[in-house]
This record gives C-alpha cells, structure tokens and sequence, in this order.
C-alpha cells in the first residue's frame, strides 16, 4: 500500500493510522486482493487516514456490492 509515493508505514509511523486504513480490507478479508496507491492532501494524518478508509470502502463497494450489508 502506498500512500503519497511512499510506502504506508513510512507515512503513517503511527500504527492506529495503519490500523485505521487497512481496516476496510480486514474487515472484509481481502488484505492479499488489491495493490492501494492514494493520494491525499490537508487535514493532519487522522483525516488522511479517515479519507483513505472512506476511498478504500466506497472501491471495494464499487468492485463488489454484495458487501454492503
């Protein structure tokens, strides 16, 4: 997973943010599925971390709908 060209634990250091932006994809069971590249910009990290959450749910929706519950 890259995050601004860099590798994500290179950008988040903290491991909440890594948490918070894999969560989608523990959640459903595709961590080893898809190769992320994202950028974001302003907000502070949390907010970075919260939109790629958002991005990294809305596509996974988008490639497979039956995961909305």
């Amino acid at each position: 997973m890259y995050i601004n060209g860099k590798k994500m634990a290179n950008y988040f250091a903290r491991p909440g943010h890594q948490k918070i932006v894999k969560r989608p994809l523990s959640i459903t069971k595709r961590e080893n599925e898809f190769d992320v590249r994202c950028t974001v910009k302003g907000g502070g990290l949390t907010g970075q971390a919260g939109a790629i959450t958002l991005g990294i749910s809305r596509a996974l929706l988008h490639y497979e709908p039956s995961l909305k519950v």
